[in-house]
């Protein structure tokens, strides 16, 4: 599908920073000596009193040999110690469940190590963190380098932890639909602003570890600083800005953050809320422009196959709203209209268009085209929606369904695409007829030192997610809600029919390599639709097939013929005609 949805044209501070640092050392000359000449990138940072200073660092000459910390010597003449940290692209975890607040910047921090060299392409960069006196003031010196830097207060502790007299009751950092990525240091300026918002205490920053604390401090004292200073004169565009970073809506059964995400619009917004030189008023226009530039709708799309497609719409915004649908290929018929509630997830379903009459003279007509562009206009967006055929007709090799994707994220659909699905982990699913059988088949890759699957019996829940800790595939058929069969096969051990019953005719076939493993599934007989018996008006025999993986001890699943929302497990499925497979 195609959207077309605003896109940044520029990046300031914060985590846009870190990512040009990190361009740039992969580009720095290869030497391989040990470093020289140690100095920060940025000369005049801004300082929050009490608060942690971050620094990125660069040196006259790259390489090896980073000193774990580096003296900062303040006006009088004291010195503090910075510790000196590295950051750098979070390795990749296959099968990782991916979460809905998935921060897409994937940056991890560690102290640096002696072998870290910035001379060399090794996806990483020097920084400099160091805790401020309270009362910190005036110039700063890093070895023969000064600094100027702009002092500000936070107005309250980023730390996380209780202030005297403070008794909210404290936010738990795990992972939920409706909460910031747990996992990201980068993240923790979310929970502060959203802990003001929703009037909790935020979590402690202790939980990323030494390092990871102070860098979770560092962009939480920035975002304080900025809001509050913004909020001073202009309060009411201060909330607008904060609402944006933090937004949750409800589908009916499970709140979700519905947030601006990505790296690089906060990092915008901050670097307009930084500007300290600015004309307050100009500002405040200027940020109240960022906050309605953003479109209110959040899309995606739930069901495909079928006579009618199902959307997913988010109104993030705080009224009423109403969205018109049209068929690009049907434009004289009426558009439909949905009234969309603010703060809510409605689902909306258009019926396909109808197939043009038979010409009474006998003439040719053209029918309808494979695949169909629905568009949706509103006051705020408009998108052009590319969904396939409303069924699949079987022919010989049979019908490759698109391959398995792990669950939607939030910066997903704010973006419009999926990231690719990593090769080492994909699956590829073949619906075929072999002799008198329909038979299903999988290709399930995986890294070589990926744990079997257990085999271990599970409970069956309604959402599939028991079958998160098994090696395993699982075929679905039927409708989403009320599925015909369910069945489960590990890569090891006894497969489970969860739903459906086994006339004698399934048989499941299995074959482990060292990187992949098989799977092929005989449908059973009283699963296909009935055969038909020549009638001219017999409807056509359709069968609906969804699937989903998951990774052994990983809790990532992914599913087919279309991703879901991770509180979501069950996808929607294929509508596939299996009586054309004879005449071909």
């Amino acid at each position: 599908m195609t959207f077309r949805i605003r896109t940044p044209k520029r990046t300031r501070r914060s985590r846009a920073t870190v990512i040009a640092v990190l361009a740039a050392a992969l580009t720095a000359p290869l030497h391989g000596a040990p470093v020289r000449g140690i100095r920060a990138l940025t000369p005049a940072p801004i300082a929050p009193r009490g608060g942690v200073l971050m620094l990125p660092l660069t040196a006259e000459r790259p390489g090896r040999g980073w000193p774990a910390t580096v003296p900062i010597e303040l006006h009088d003449g004291t010195l503090i110690d910075g510790t000196v940290i590295w950051i750098h692209p979070r390795a990749a975890e296959p099968g990782r469940a991916r979460l809905w607040t998935d921060d897409p910047a994937a940056l991890a921090v560690r102290a640096v190590a002696p072998d870290d060299d910035t001379s060399r392409p090794t996806g990483g960069a020097p920084y400099l963190v160091a805790r401020l006196p309270a009362d910190g003031d005036g110039a700063l010196r890093l070895g023969r380098q000064t600094l100027n830097p702009t002092w500000r207060d936070p107005d309250v502790s980023c730390t996380g932890l209780p202030l005297p007299g403070d008794d909210r009751p404290e936010m738990f950092l795990t992972a939920m639909p409706d909460r910031p990525d747990p996992d990201s240091s980068f993240e923790y300026w979310r929970w502060v602003l959203l802990a003001d918002r929703i009037d909790l205490r935020p979590p402690a920053a202790g939980r990323y570890g030494a390092v990871g604390s102070l860098v979770a401090e560092h962009y939480a004292d920035l975002w304080r600083i900025a809001l509050a200073q913004l909020g001073r004169r202009h309060p009411g565009v201060a909330a607008s800005a904060r609402d944006a970073l933090t937004r949750i809506c409800d589908d009916g059964r499970q709140p979700f953050a519905a947030w601006v995400a990505g790296t690089s619009e906060p990092a915008r917004l901050l670097g307009m809320l930084l500007d300290f030189n600015a004309d307050e008023n100009m500002l405040a226009r200027e940020v109240l422009a960022w906050v309605e530039s953003w479109p209110t709708l959040l899309v995606w799309t739930e069901v495909e196959s079928g006579d009618s497609v199902r959307l997913a719409i988010v109104n993030r915004g705080s009224r009423p709203t109403v969205a018109r649908f049209h068929w690009e290929d049907a434009p004289h018929d009426p558009p439909v209209a949905a009234e969309l509630r603010p703060g809510w997830l409605t689902r909306v379903t258009i019926t396909r268009p109808e197939a043009p009459p038979p010409s009474p003279v006998g003439l040719a007509t053209r029918g309808l085209p494979e695949e169909h562009v629905l568009q949706l206009n509103s006051e705020s967006l408009r998108l052009r929606i590319g969904v396939g055929a409303a069924t699949i007709d079987l022919r010989p090799p049979g019908g490759i369904f698109p391959v398995l994707r792990p669950a939607l994220t939030l910066a997903d659909v704010q973006a419009g695409r999926q990231f690719p699905v990593n090769p080492a982990t994909a699956t590829l699913a073949h619906l075929r007829r072999r002799g008198a059988h329909w038979e299903m088949f999988f290709e399930c890759r995986r890294p070589v030192d990926v744990p079997d699957g257990t085999g271990k019996l599970v409970p069956l829940e309604p959402d599939l997610d028991a079958v998160r800790t098994l090696e395993a595939v699982t075929l679905i058929l039927g409708d989403q809600d009320e599925p015909d069969l369910v069945l489960t096969v590990p890569e090891h051990g006894t497969y489970q029919l969860r739903a459906g019953n086994d006339d004698g005719t399934l048989a499941v076939h299995r074959q482990s390599f060292d990187d992949r493993w098989h799977c092929r599934i005989v449908i059973p007989d009283s699963a296909l639709p009935p055969p038909r018996s020549g009638y001219e008006d017999e409807p056509p025999r359709h069968l609906r097939v969804s699937a989903l993986r998951s990774h052994g001890g990983r809790a990532g699943l992914e599913t087919t013929p279309v991703a879901t929302v991770p509180w979501r497990r069950t996808p929607a499925p294929a509508v596939l005609r299996l009586d054309t497979w004879d005449g071909w």
